[in-house]
């Protein structure tokens, strides 16, 4: 258990006071981390993929890298394998893979970390480009919140969902079902941005499953702003199975392949 001291000093105009208060905080299971959200430009012919690895921290710590497992990515349908090798000491795993192997049939995410096997699949979701991307003059909560405006086409031939990454950890989710084949356009106010940052803001297809799961790490989070690798508020279970699919063992994050379009933006 850990102990938090947490002071409450108020000062009145002739006399203060402080009052010490006593809060335990139980630890987190430390769990294996996986930021596997794989980012798919189509007009490539190959794409250089990237998995981080990390395992969680108690609370108000950062989490520690991974740096010796085994990755390896995996297309089902034609049993084409790619390992993917660390790159530096902060987690990170990548390797360049074709573009076909990406998009066309199921793919398997297998890490091997401390003798234990972790699993998941999943399928190529497509997205659309983004038709409009400024920066508005409205305000929200505060003069501090940044306006930008997004604007894309969706298709109308079935529903879609959208994962936005608006740059500095500020994600959004949305479904289509009130724009369904339409122009549509909205803002979102970026509580992080200050003038004279530039941002990369990502427009990426999403399935039902990734969009609940996002959704459920921003709800825990308490805002916009933590991604799925950042150290959990509590635990948010992705679709990654631990050793021999059990509850116990599973871990943080998400494994998806998707297609990303992007803009850049300089705040003003």
């Amino acid at each position: 258990m850990k102990r938090l001291l947490l002071y409450f000093i108020i000062t009145l105009a002739f006399s203060g006071c402080e009052d010490v208060i006593d809060v335990e905080l139980e630890d987190p299971q430390p769990r294996l981390v996986v930021d596997a959200l794989i980012r798919v430009n189509t007009e490539l012919p190959s794409n250089r993929v990237s998995v981080r690895l990390a395992i969680s921290s108690n609370f108000f710590e950062e989490n520690t890298p991974v740096n010796d497992a085994e990755i390896r990515l995996s297309n089902l349908a034609s049993d084409q394998q790619t390992t993917l090798n660390s790159d530096d000491n902060n987690g990170n795993y990548s390797a360049v893979v074709d573009t076909d192997i990406l998009t066309d049939g199921v793919l398997e995410l297998r890490v091997i970390y401390n003798g234990n096997l972790y699993t998941a699949t999943n399928t190529f979701t497509p997205s659309t480009p983004i038709n409009k991307l400024e920066q508005g003059d409205g305000e929200l909560f505060g003069e501090d919140d940044i306006e930008i405006i997004i604007g894309y086409s969706d298709p109308g031939d079935q529903t879609n969902y959208y994962l936005i990454d608006y740059d500095q950890g500020e994600y959004f989710t949305q479904e289509d079902t009130f724009y369904q084949g339409q122009d549509f356009e909205f803002s979102y106010f970026h509580d992080s941005a200050k003038p004279g940052d530039t941002l990369e803001v990502f427009l990426m297809g999403a399935n039902q499953e990734l969009i609940n799961y996002m959704d459920q790490v921003l709800t825990l989070s308490g805002e916009d702003g933590l991604t799925p690798f950042q150290t959990p508020v509590t635990a948010a279970k992705g679709n990654i199975l631990g050793p021999e699919n059990d509850f116990e063992s599973y871990t943080l994050g998400y494994f998806a392949v998707v297609e990303a379009f992007s803009q850049t933006l300089v705040i003003e």
